[in-house]
């Protein structure tokens, strides 16, 4: 299922909201119907990503520079299958892949493990979620087998509808935004899917990033997150989304229309501090 071409979630659902609870706390989604969809898509893009790379098999250990890795990278590699390894397990060698440790084969049969605890749990270990998906590139994962480059594909766009469908989120809008512009070349369906979005876990999610990037907007005209500085044109893609005037239009609109107190607030701030932004970088 390709959300970035189908934009298949009913329109009659857009805009509607609730809080579920989960466990100690309470997540917002945006109808349960949209929220068990993207749950879904999410999972059968993780189980795409097994299939599709499940013919590279581990020949031998995991060997890398030898400066820096040692035999114990191999041992906690190889200490459970593959859909069990835990995240401190995998820490170092999402950090590590392909440049000092370990194959592009190697960095191939992990990948799915790695991009599924990124899903559901943003960082590994101290290893970043920008530079997790930033390995993509790195790998050069757009001149891989189509099919391969298709199941990557499909995960980002279902994490990313995900994503925009719960608030809060194992990953902030803000972050996770940046982790696919540092695999993508092009952000531009992506923002288009949160330009249509109306539902309250996608406002806020917009809010939240608005407000995180607007300082650094007015006092330097670049993106708060580091990680966007050696992806320009990803992060010049996103300004210009942010100050087009369809955006100031979408915040009035969800703003007139918003029931909820306290997410009205925030849009009506979001607006201001765009307005701030705009008058600035003009």
């Amino acid at each position: 299922m390709n959300f970035l071409i189908d934009a298949h979630l009913p329109r009659r659902m857009v805009g509607l909201s609730l809080w579920i609870d989960m466990g100690s706390k309470q997540i917002m989604v945006d109808s349960r119907d949209i929220a068990a969809e993207s749950k879904k898509a999410r999972s059968d893009a993780i189980e795409a990503l097994y299939a599709t790379f499940a013919r590279y098999k581990l020949n031998g250990p995991v060997d890398g520079c030898p400066h820096c890795t040692s035999s114990e990278d191999d041992r906690l590699l190889n200490s459970d299958p593959l859909q069990k390894l835990p995240p401190a397990n995998l820490e170092r060698f999402a950090f590590k892949a392909v440049s000092t440790l370990g194959t592009l084969e190697d960095f191939k049969h992990f990948l799915p493990r790695i991009l599924e605890l990124a899903a559901l749990g943003g960082n590994i270990g101290h290893t970043l979620f920008e530079i997790i998906l930033g390995k993509l590139d790195y790998a050069g994962w757009t001149h891989w087998p189509q099919r391969e480059g298709q199941a990557i594909r499909d995960y980002l766009s279902a994490l990313w509808q995900h994503q925009l469908c719960h608030y809060p989120a194992p990953v902030d809008a803000d972050d996770c935004l940046c982790g696919i512009g540092n695999c993508e070349s092009d952000l531009r369906p992506y923002l288009q899917i949160w330009q249509r979005e109306n539902g309250a876990a996608s406002l806020n999610h917009l809010t939240d990033f608005i407000g995180h990037n607007a300082r650094h907007l007015l006092k330097e005209k670049r993106l708060g997150n580091a990680f966007w500085e050696e992806r320009e044109p990803q992060a010049r893609q996103v300004i210009e989304w942010l100050l087009n005037a369809a955006m100031t239009k979408k915040l009035e609109s969800a703003f007139f229309n918003c029931k909820d107190a306290t997410l009205a607030e925030k849009l009506s701030t979001a607006a201001d501090q765009l307005a701030w932004v705009h008058n600035r970088m003009a």
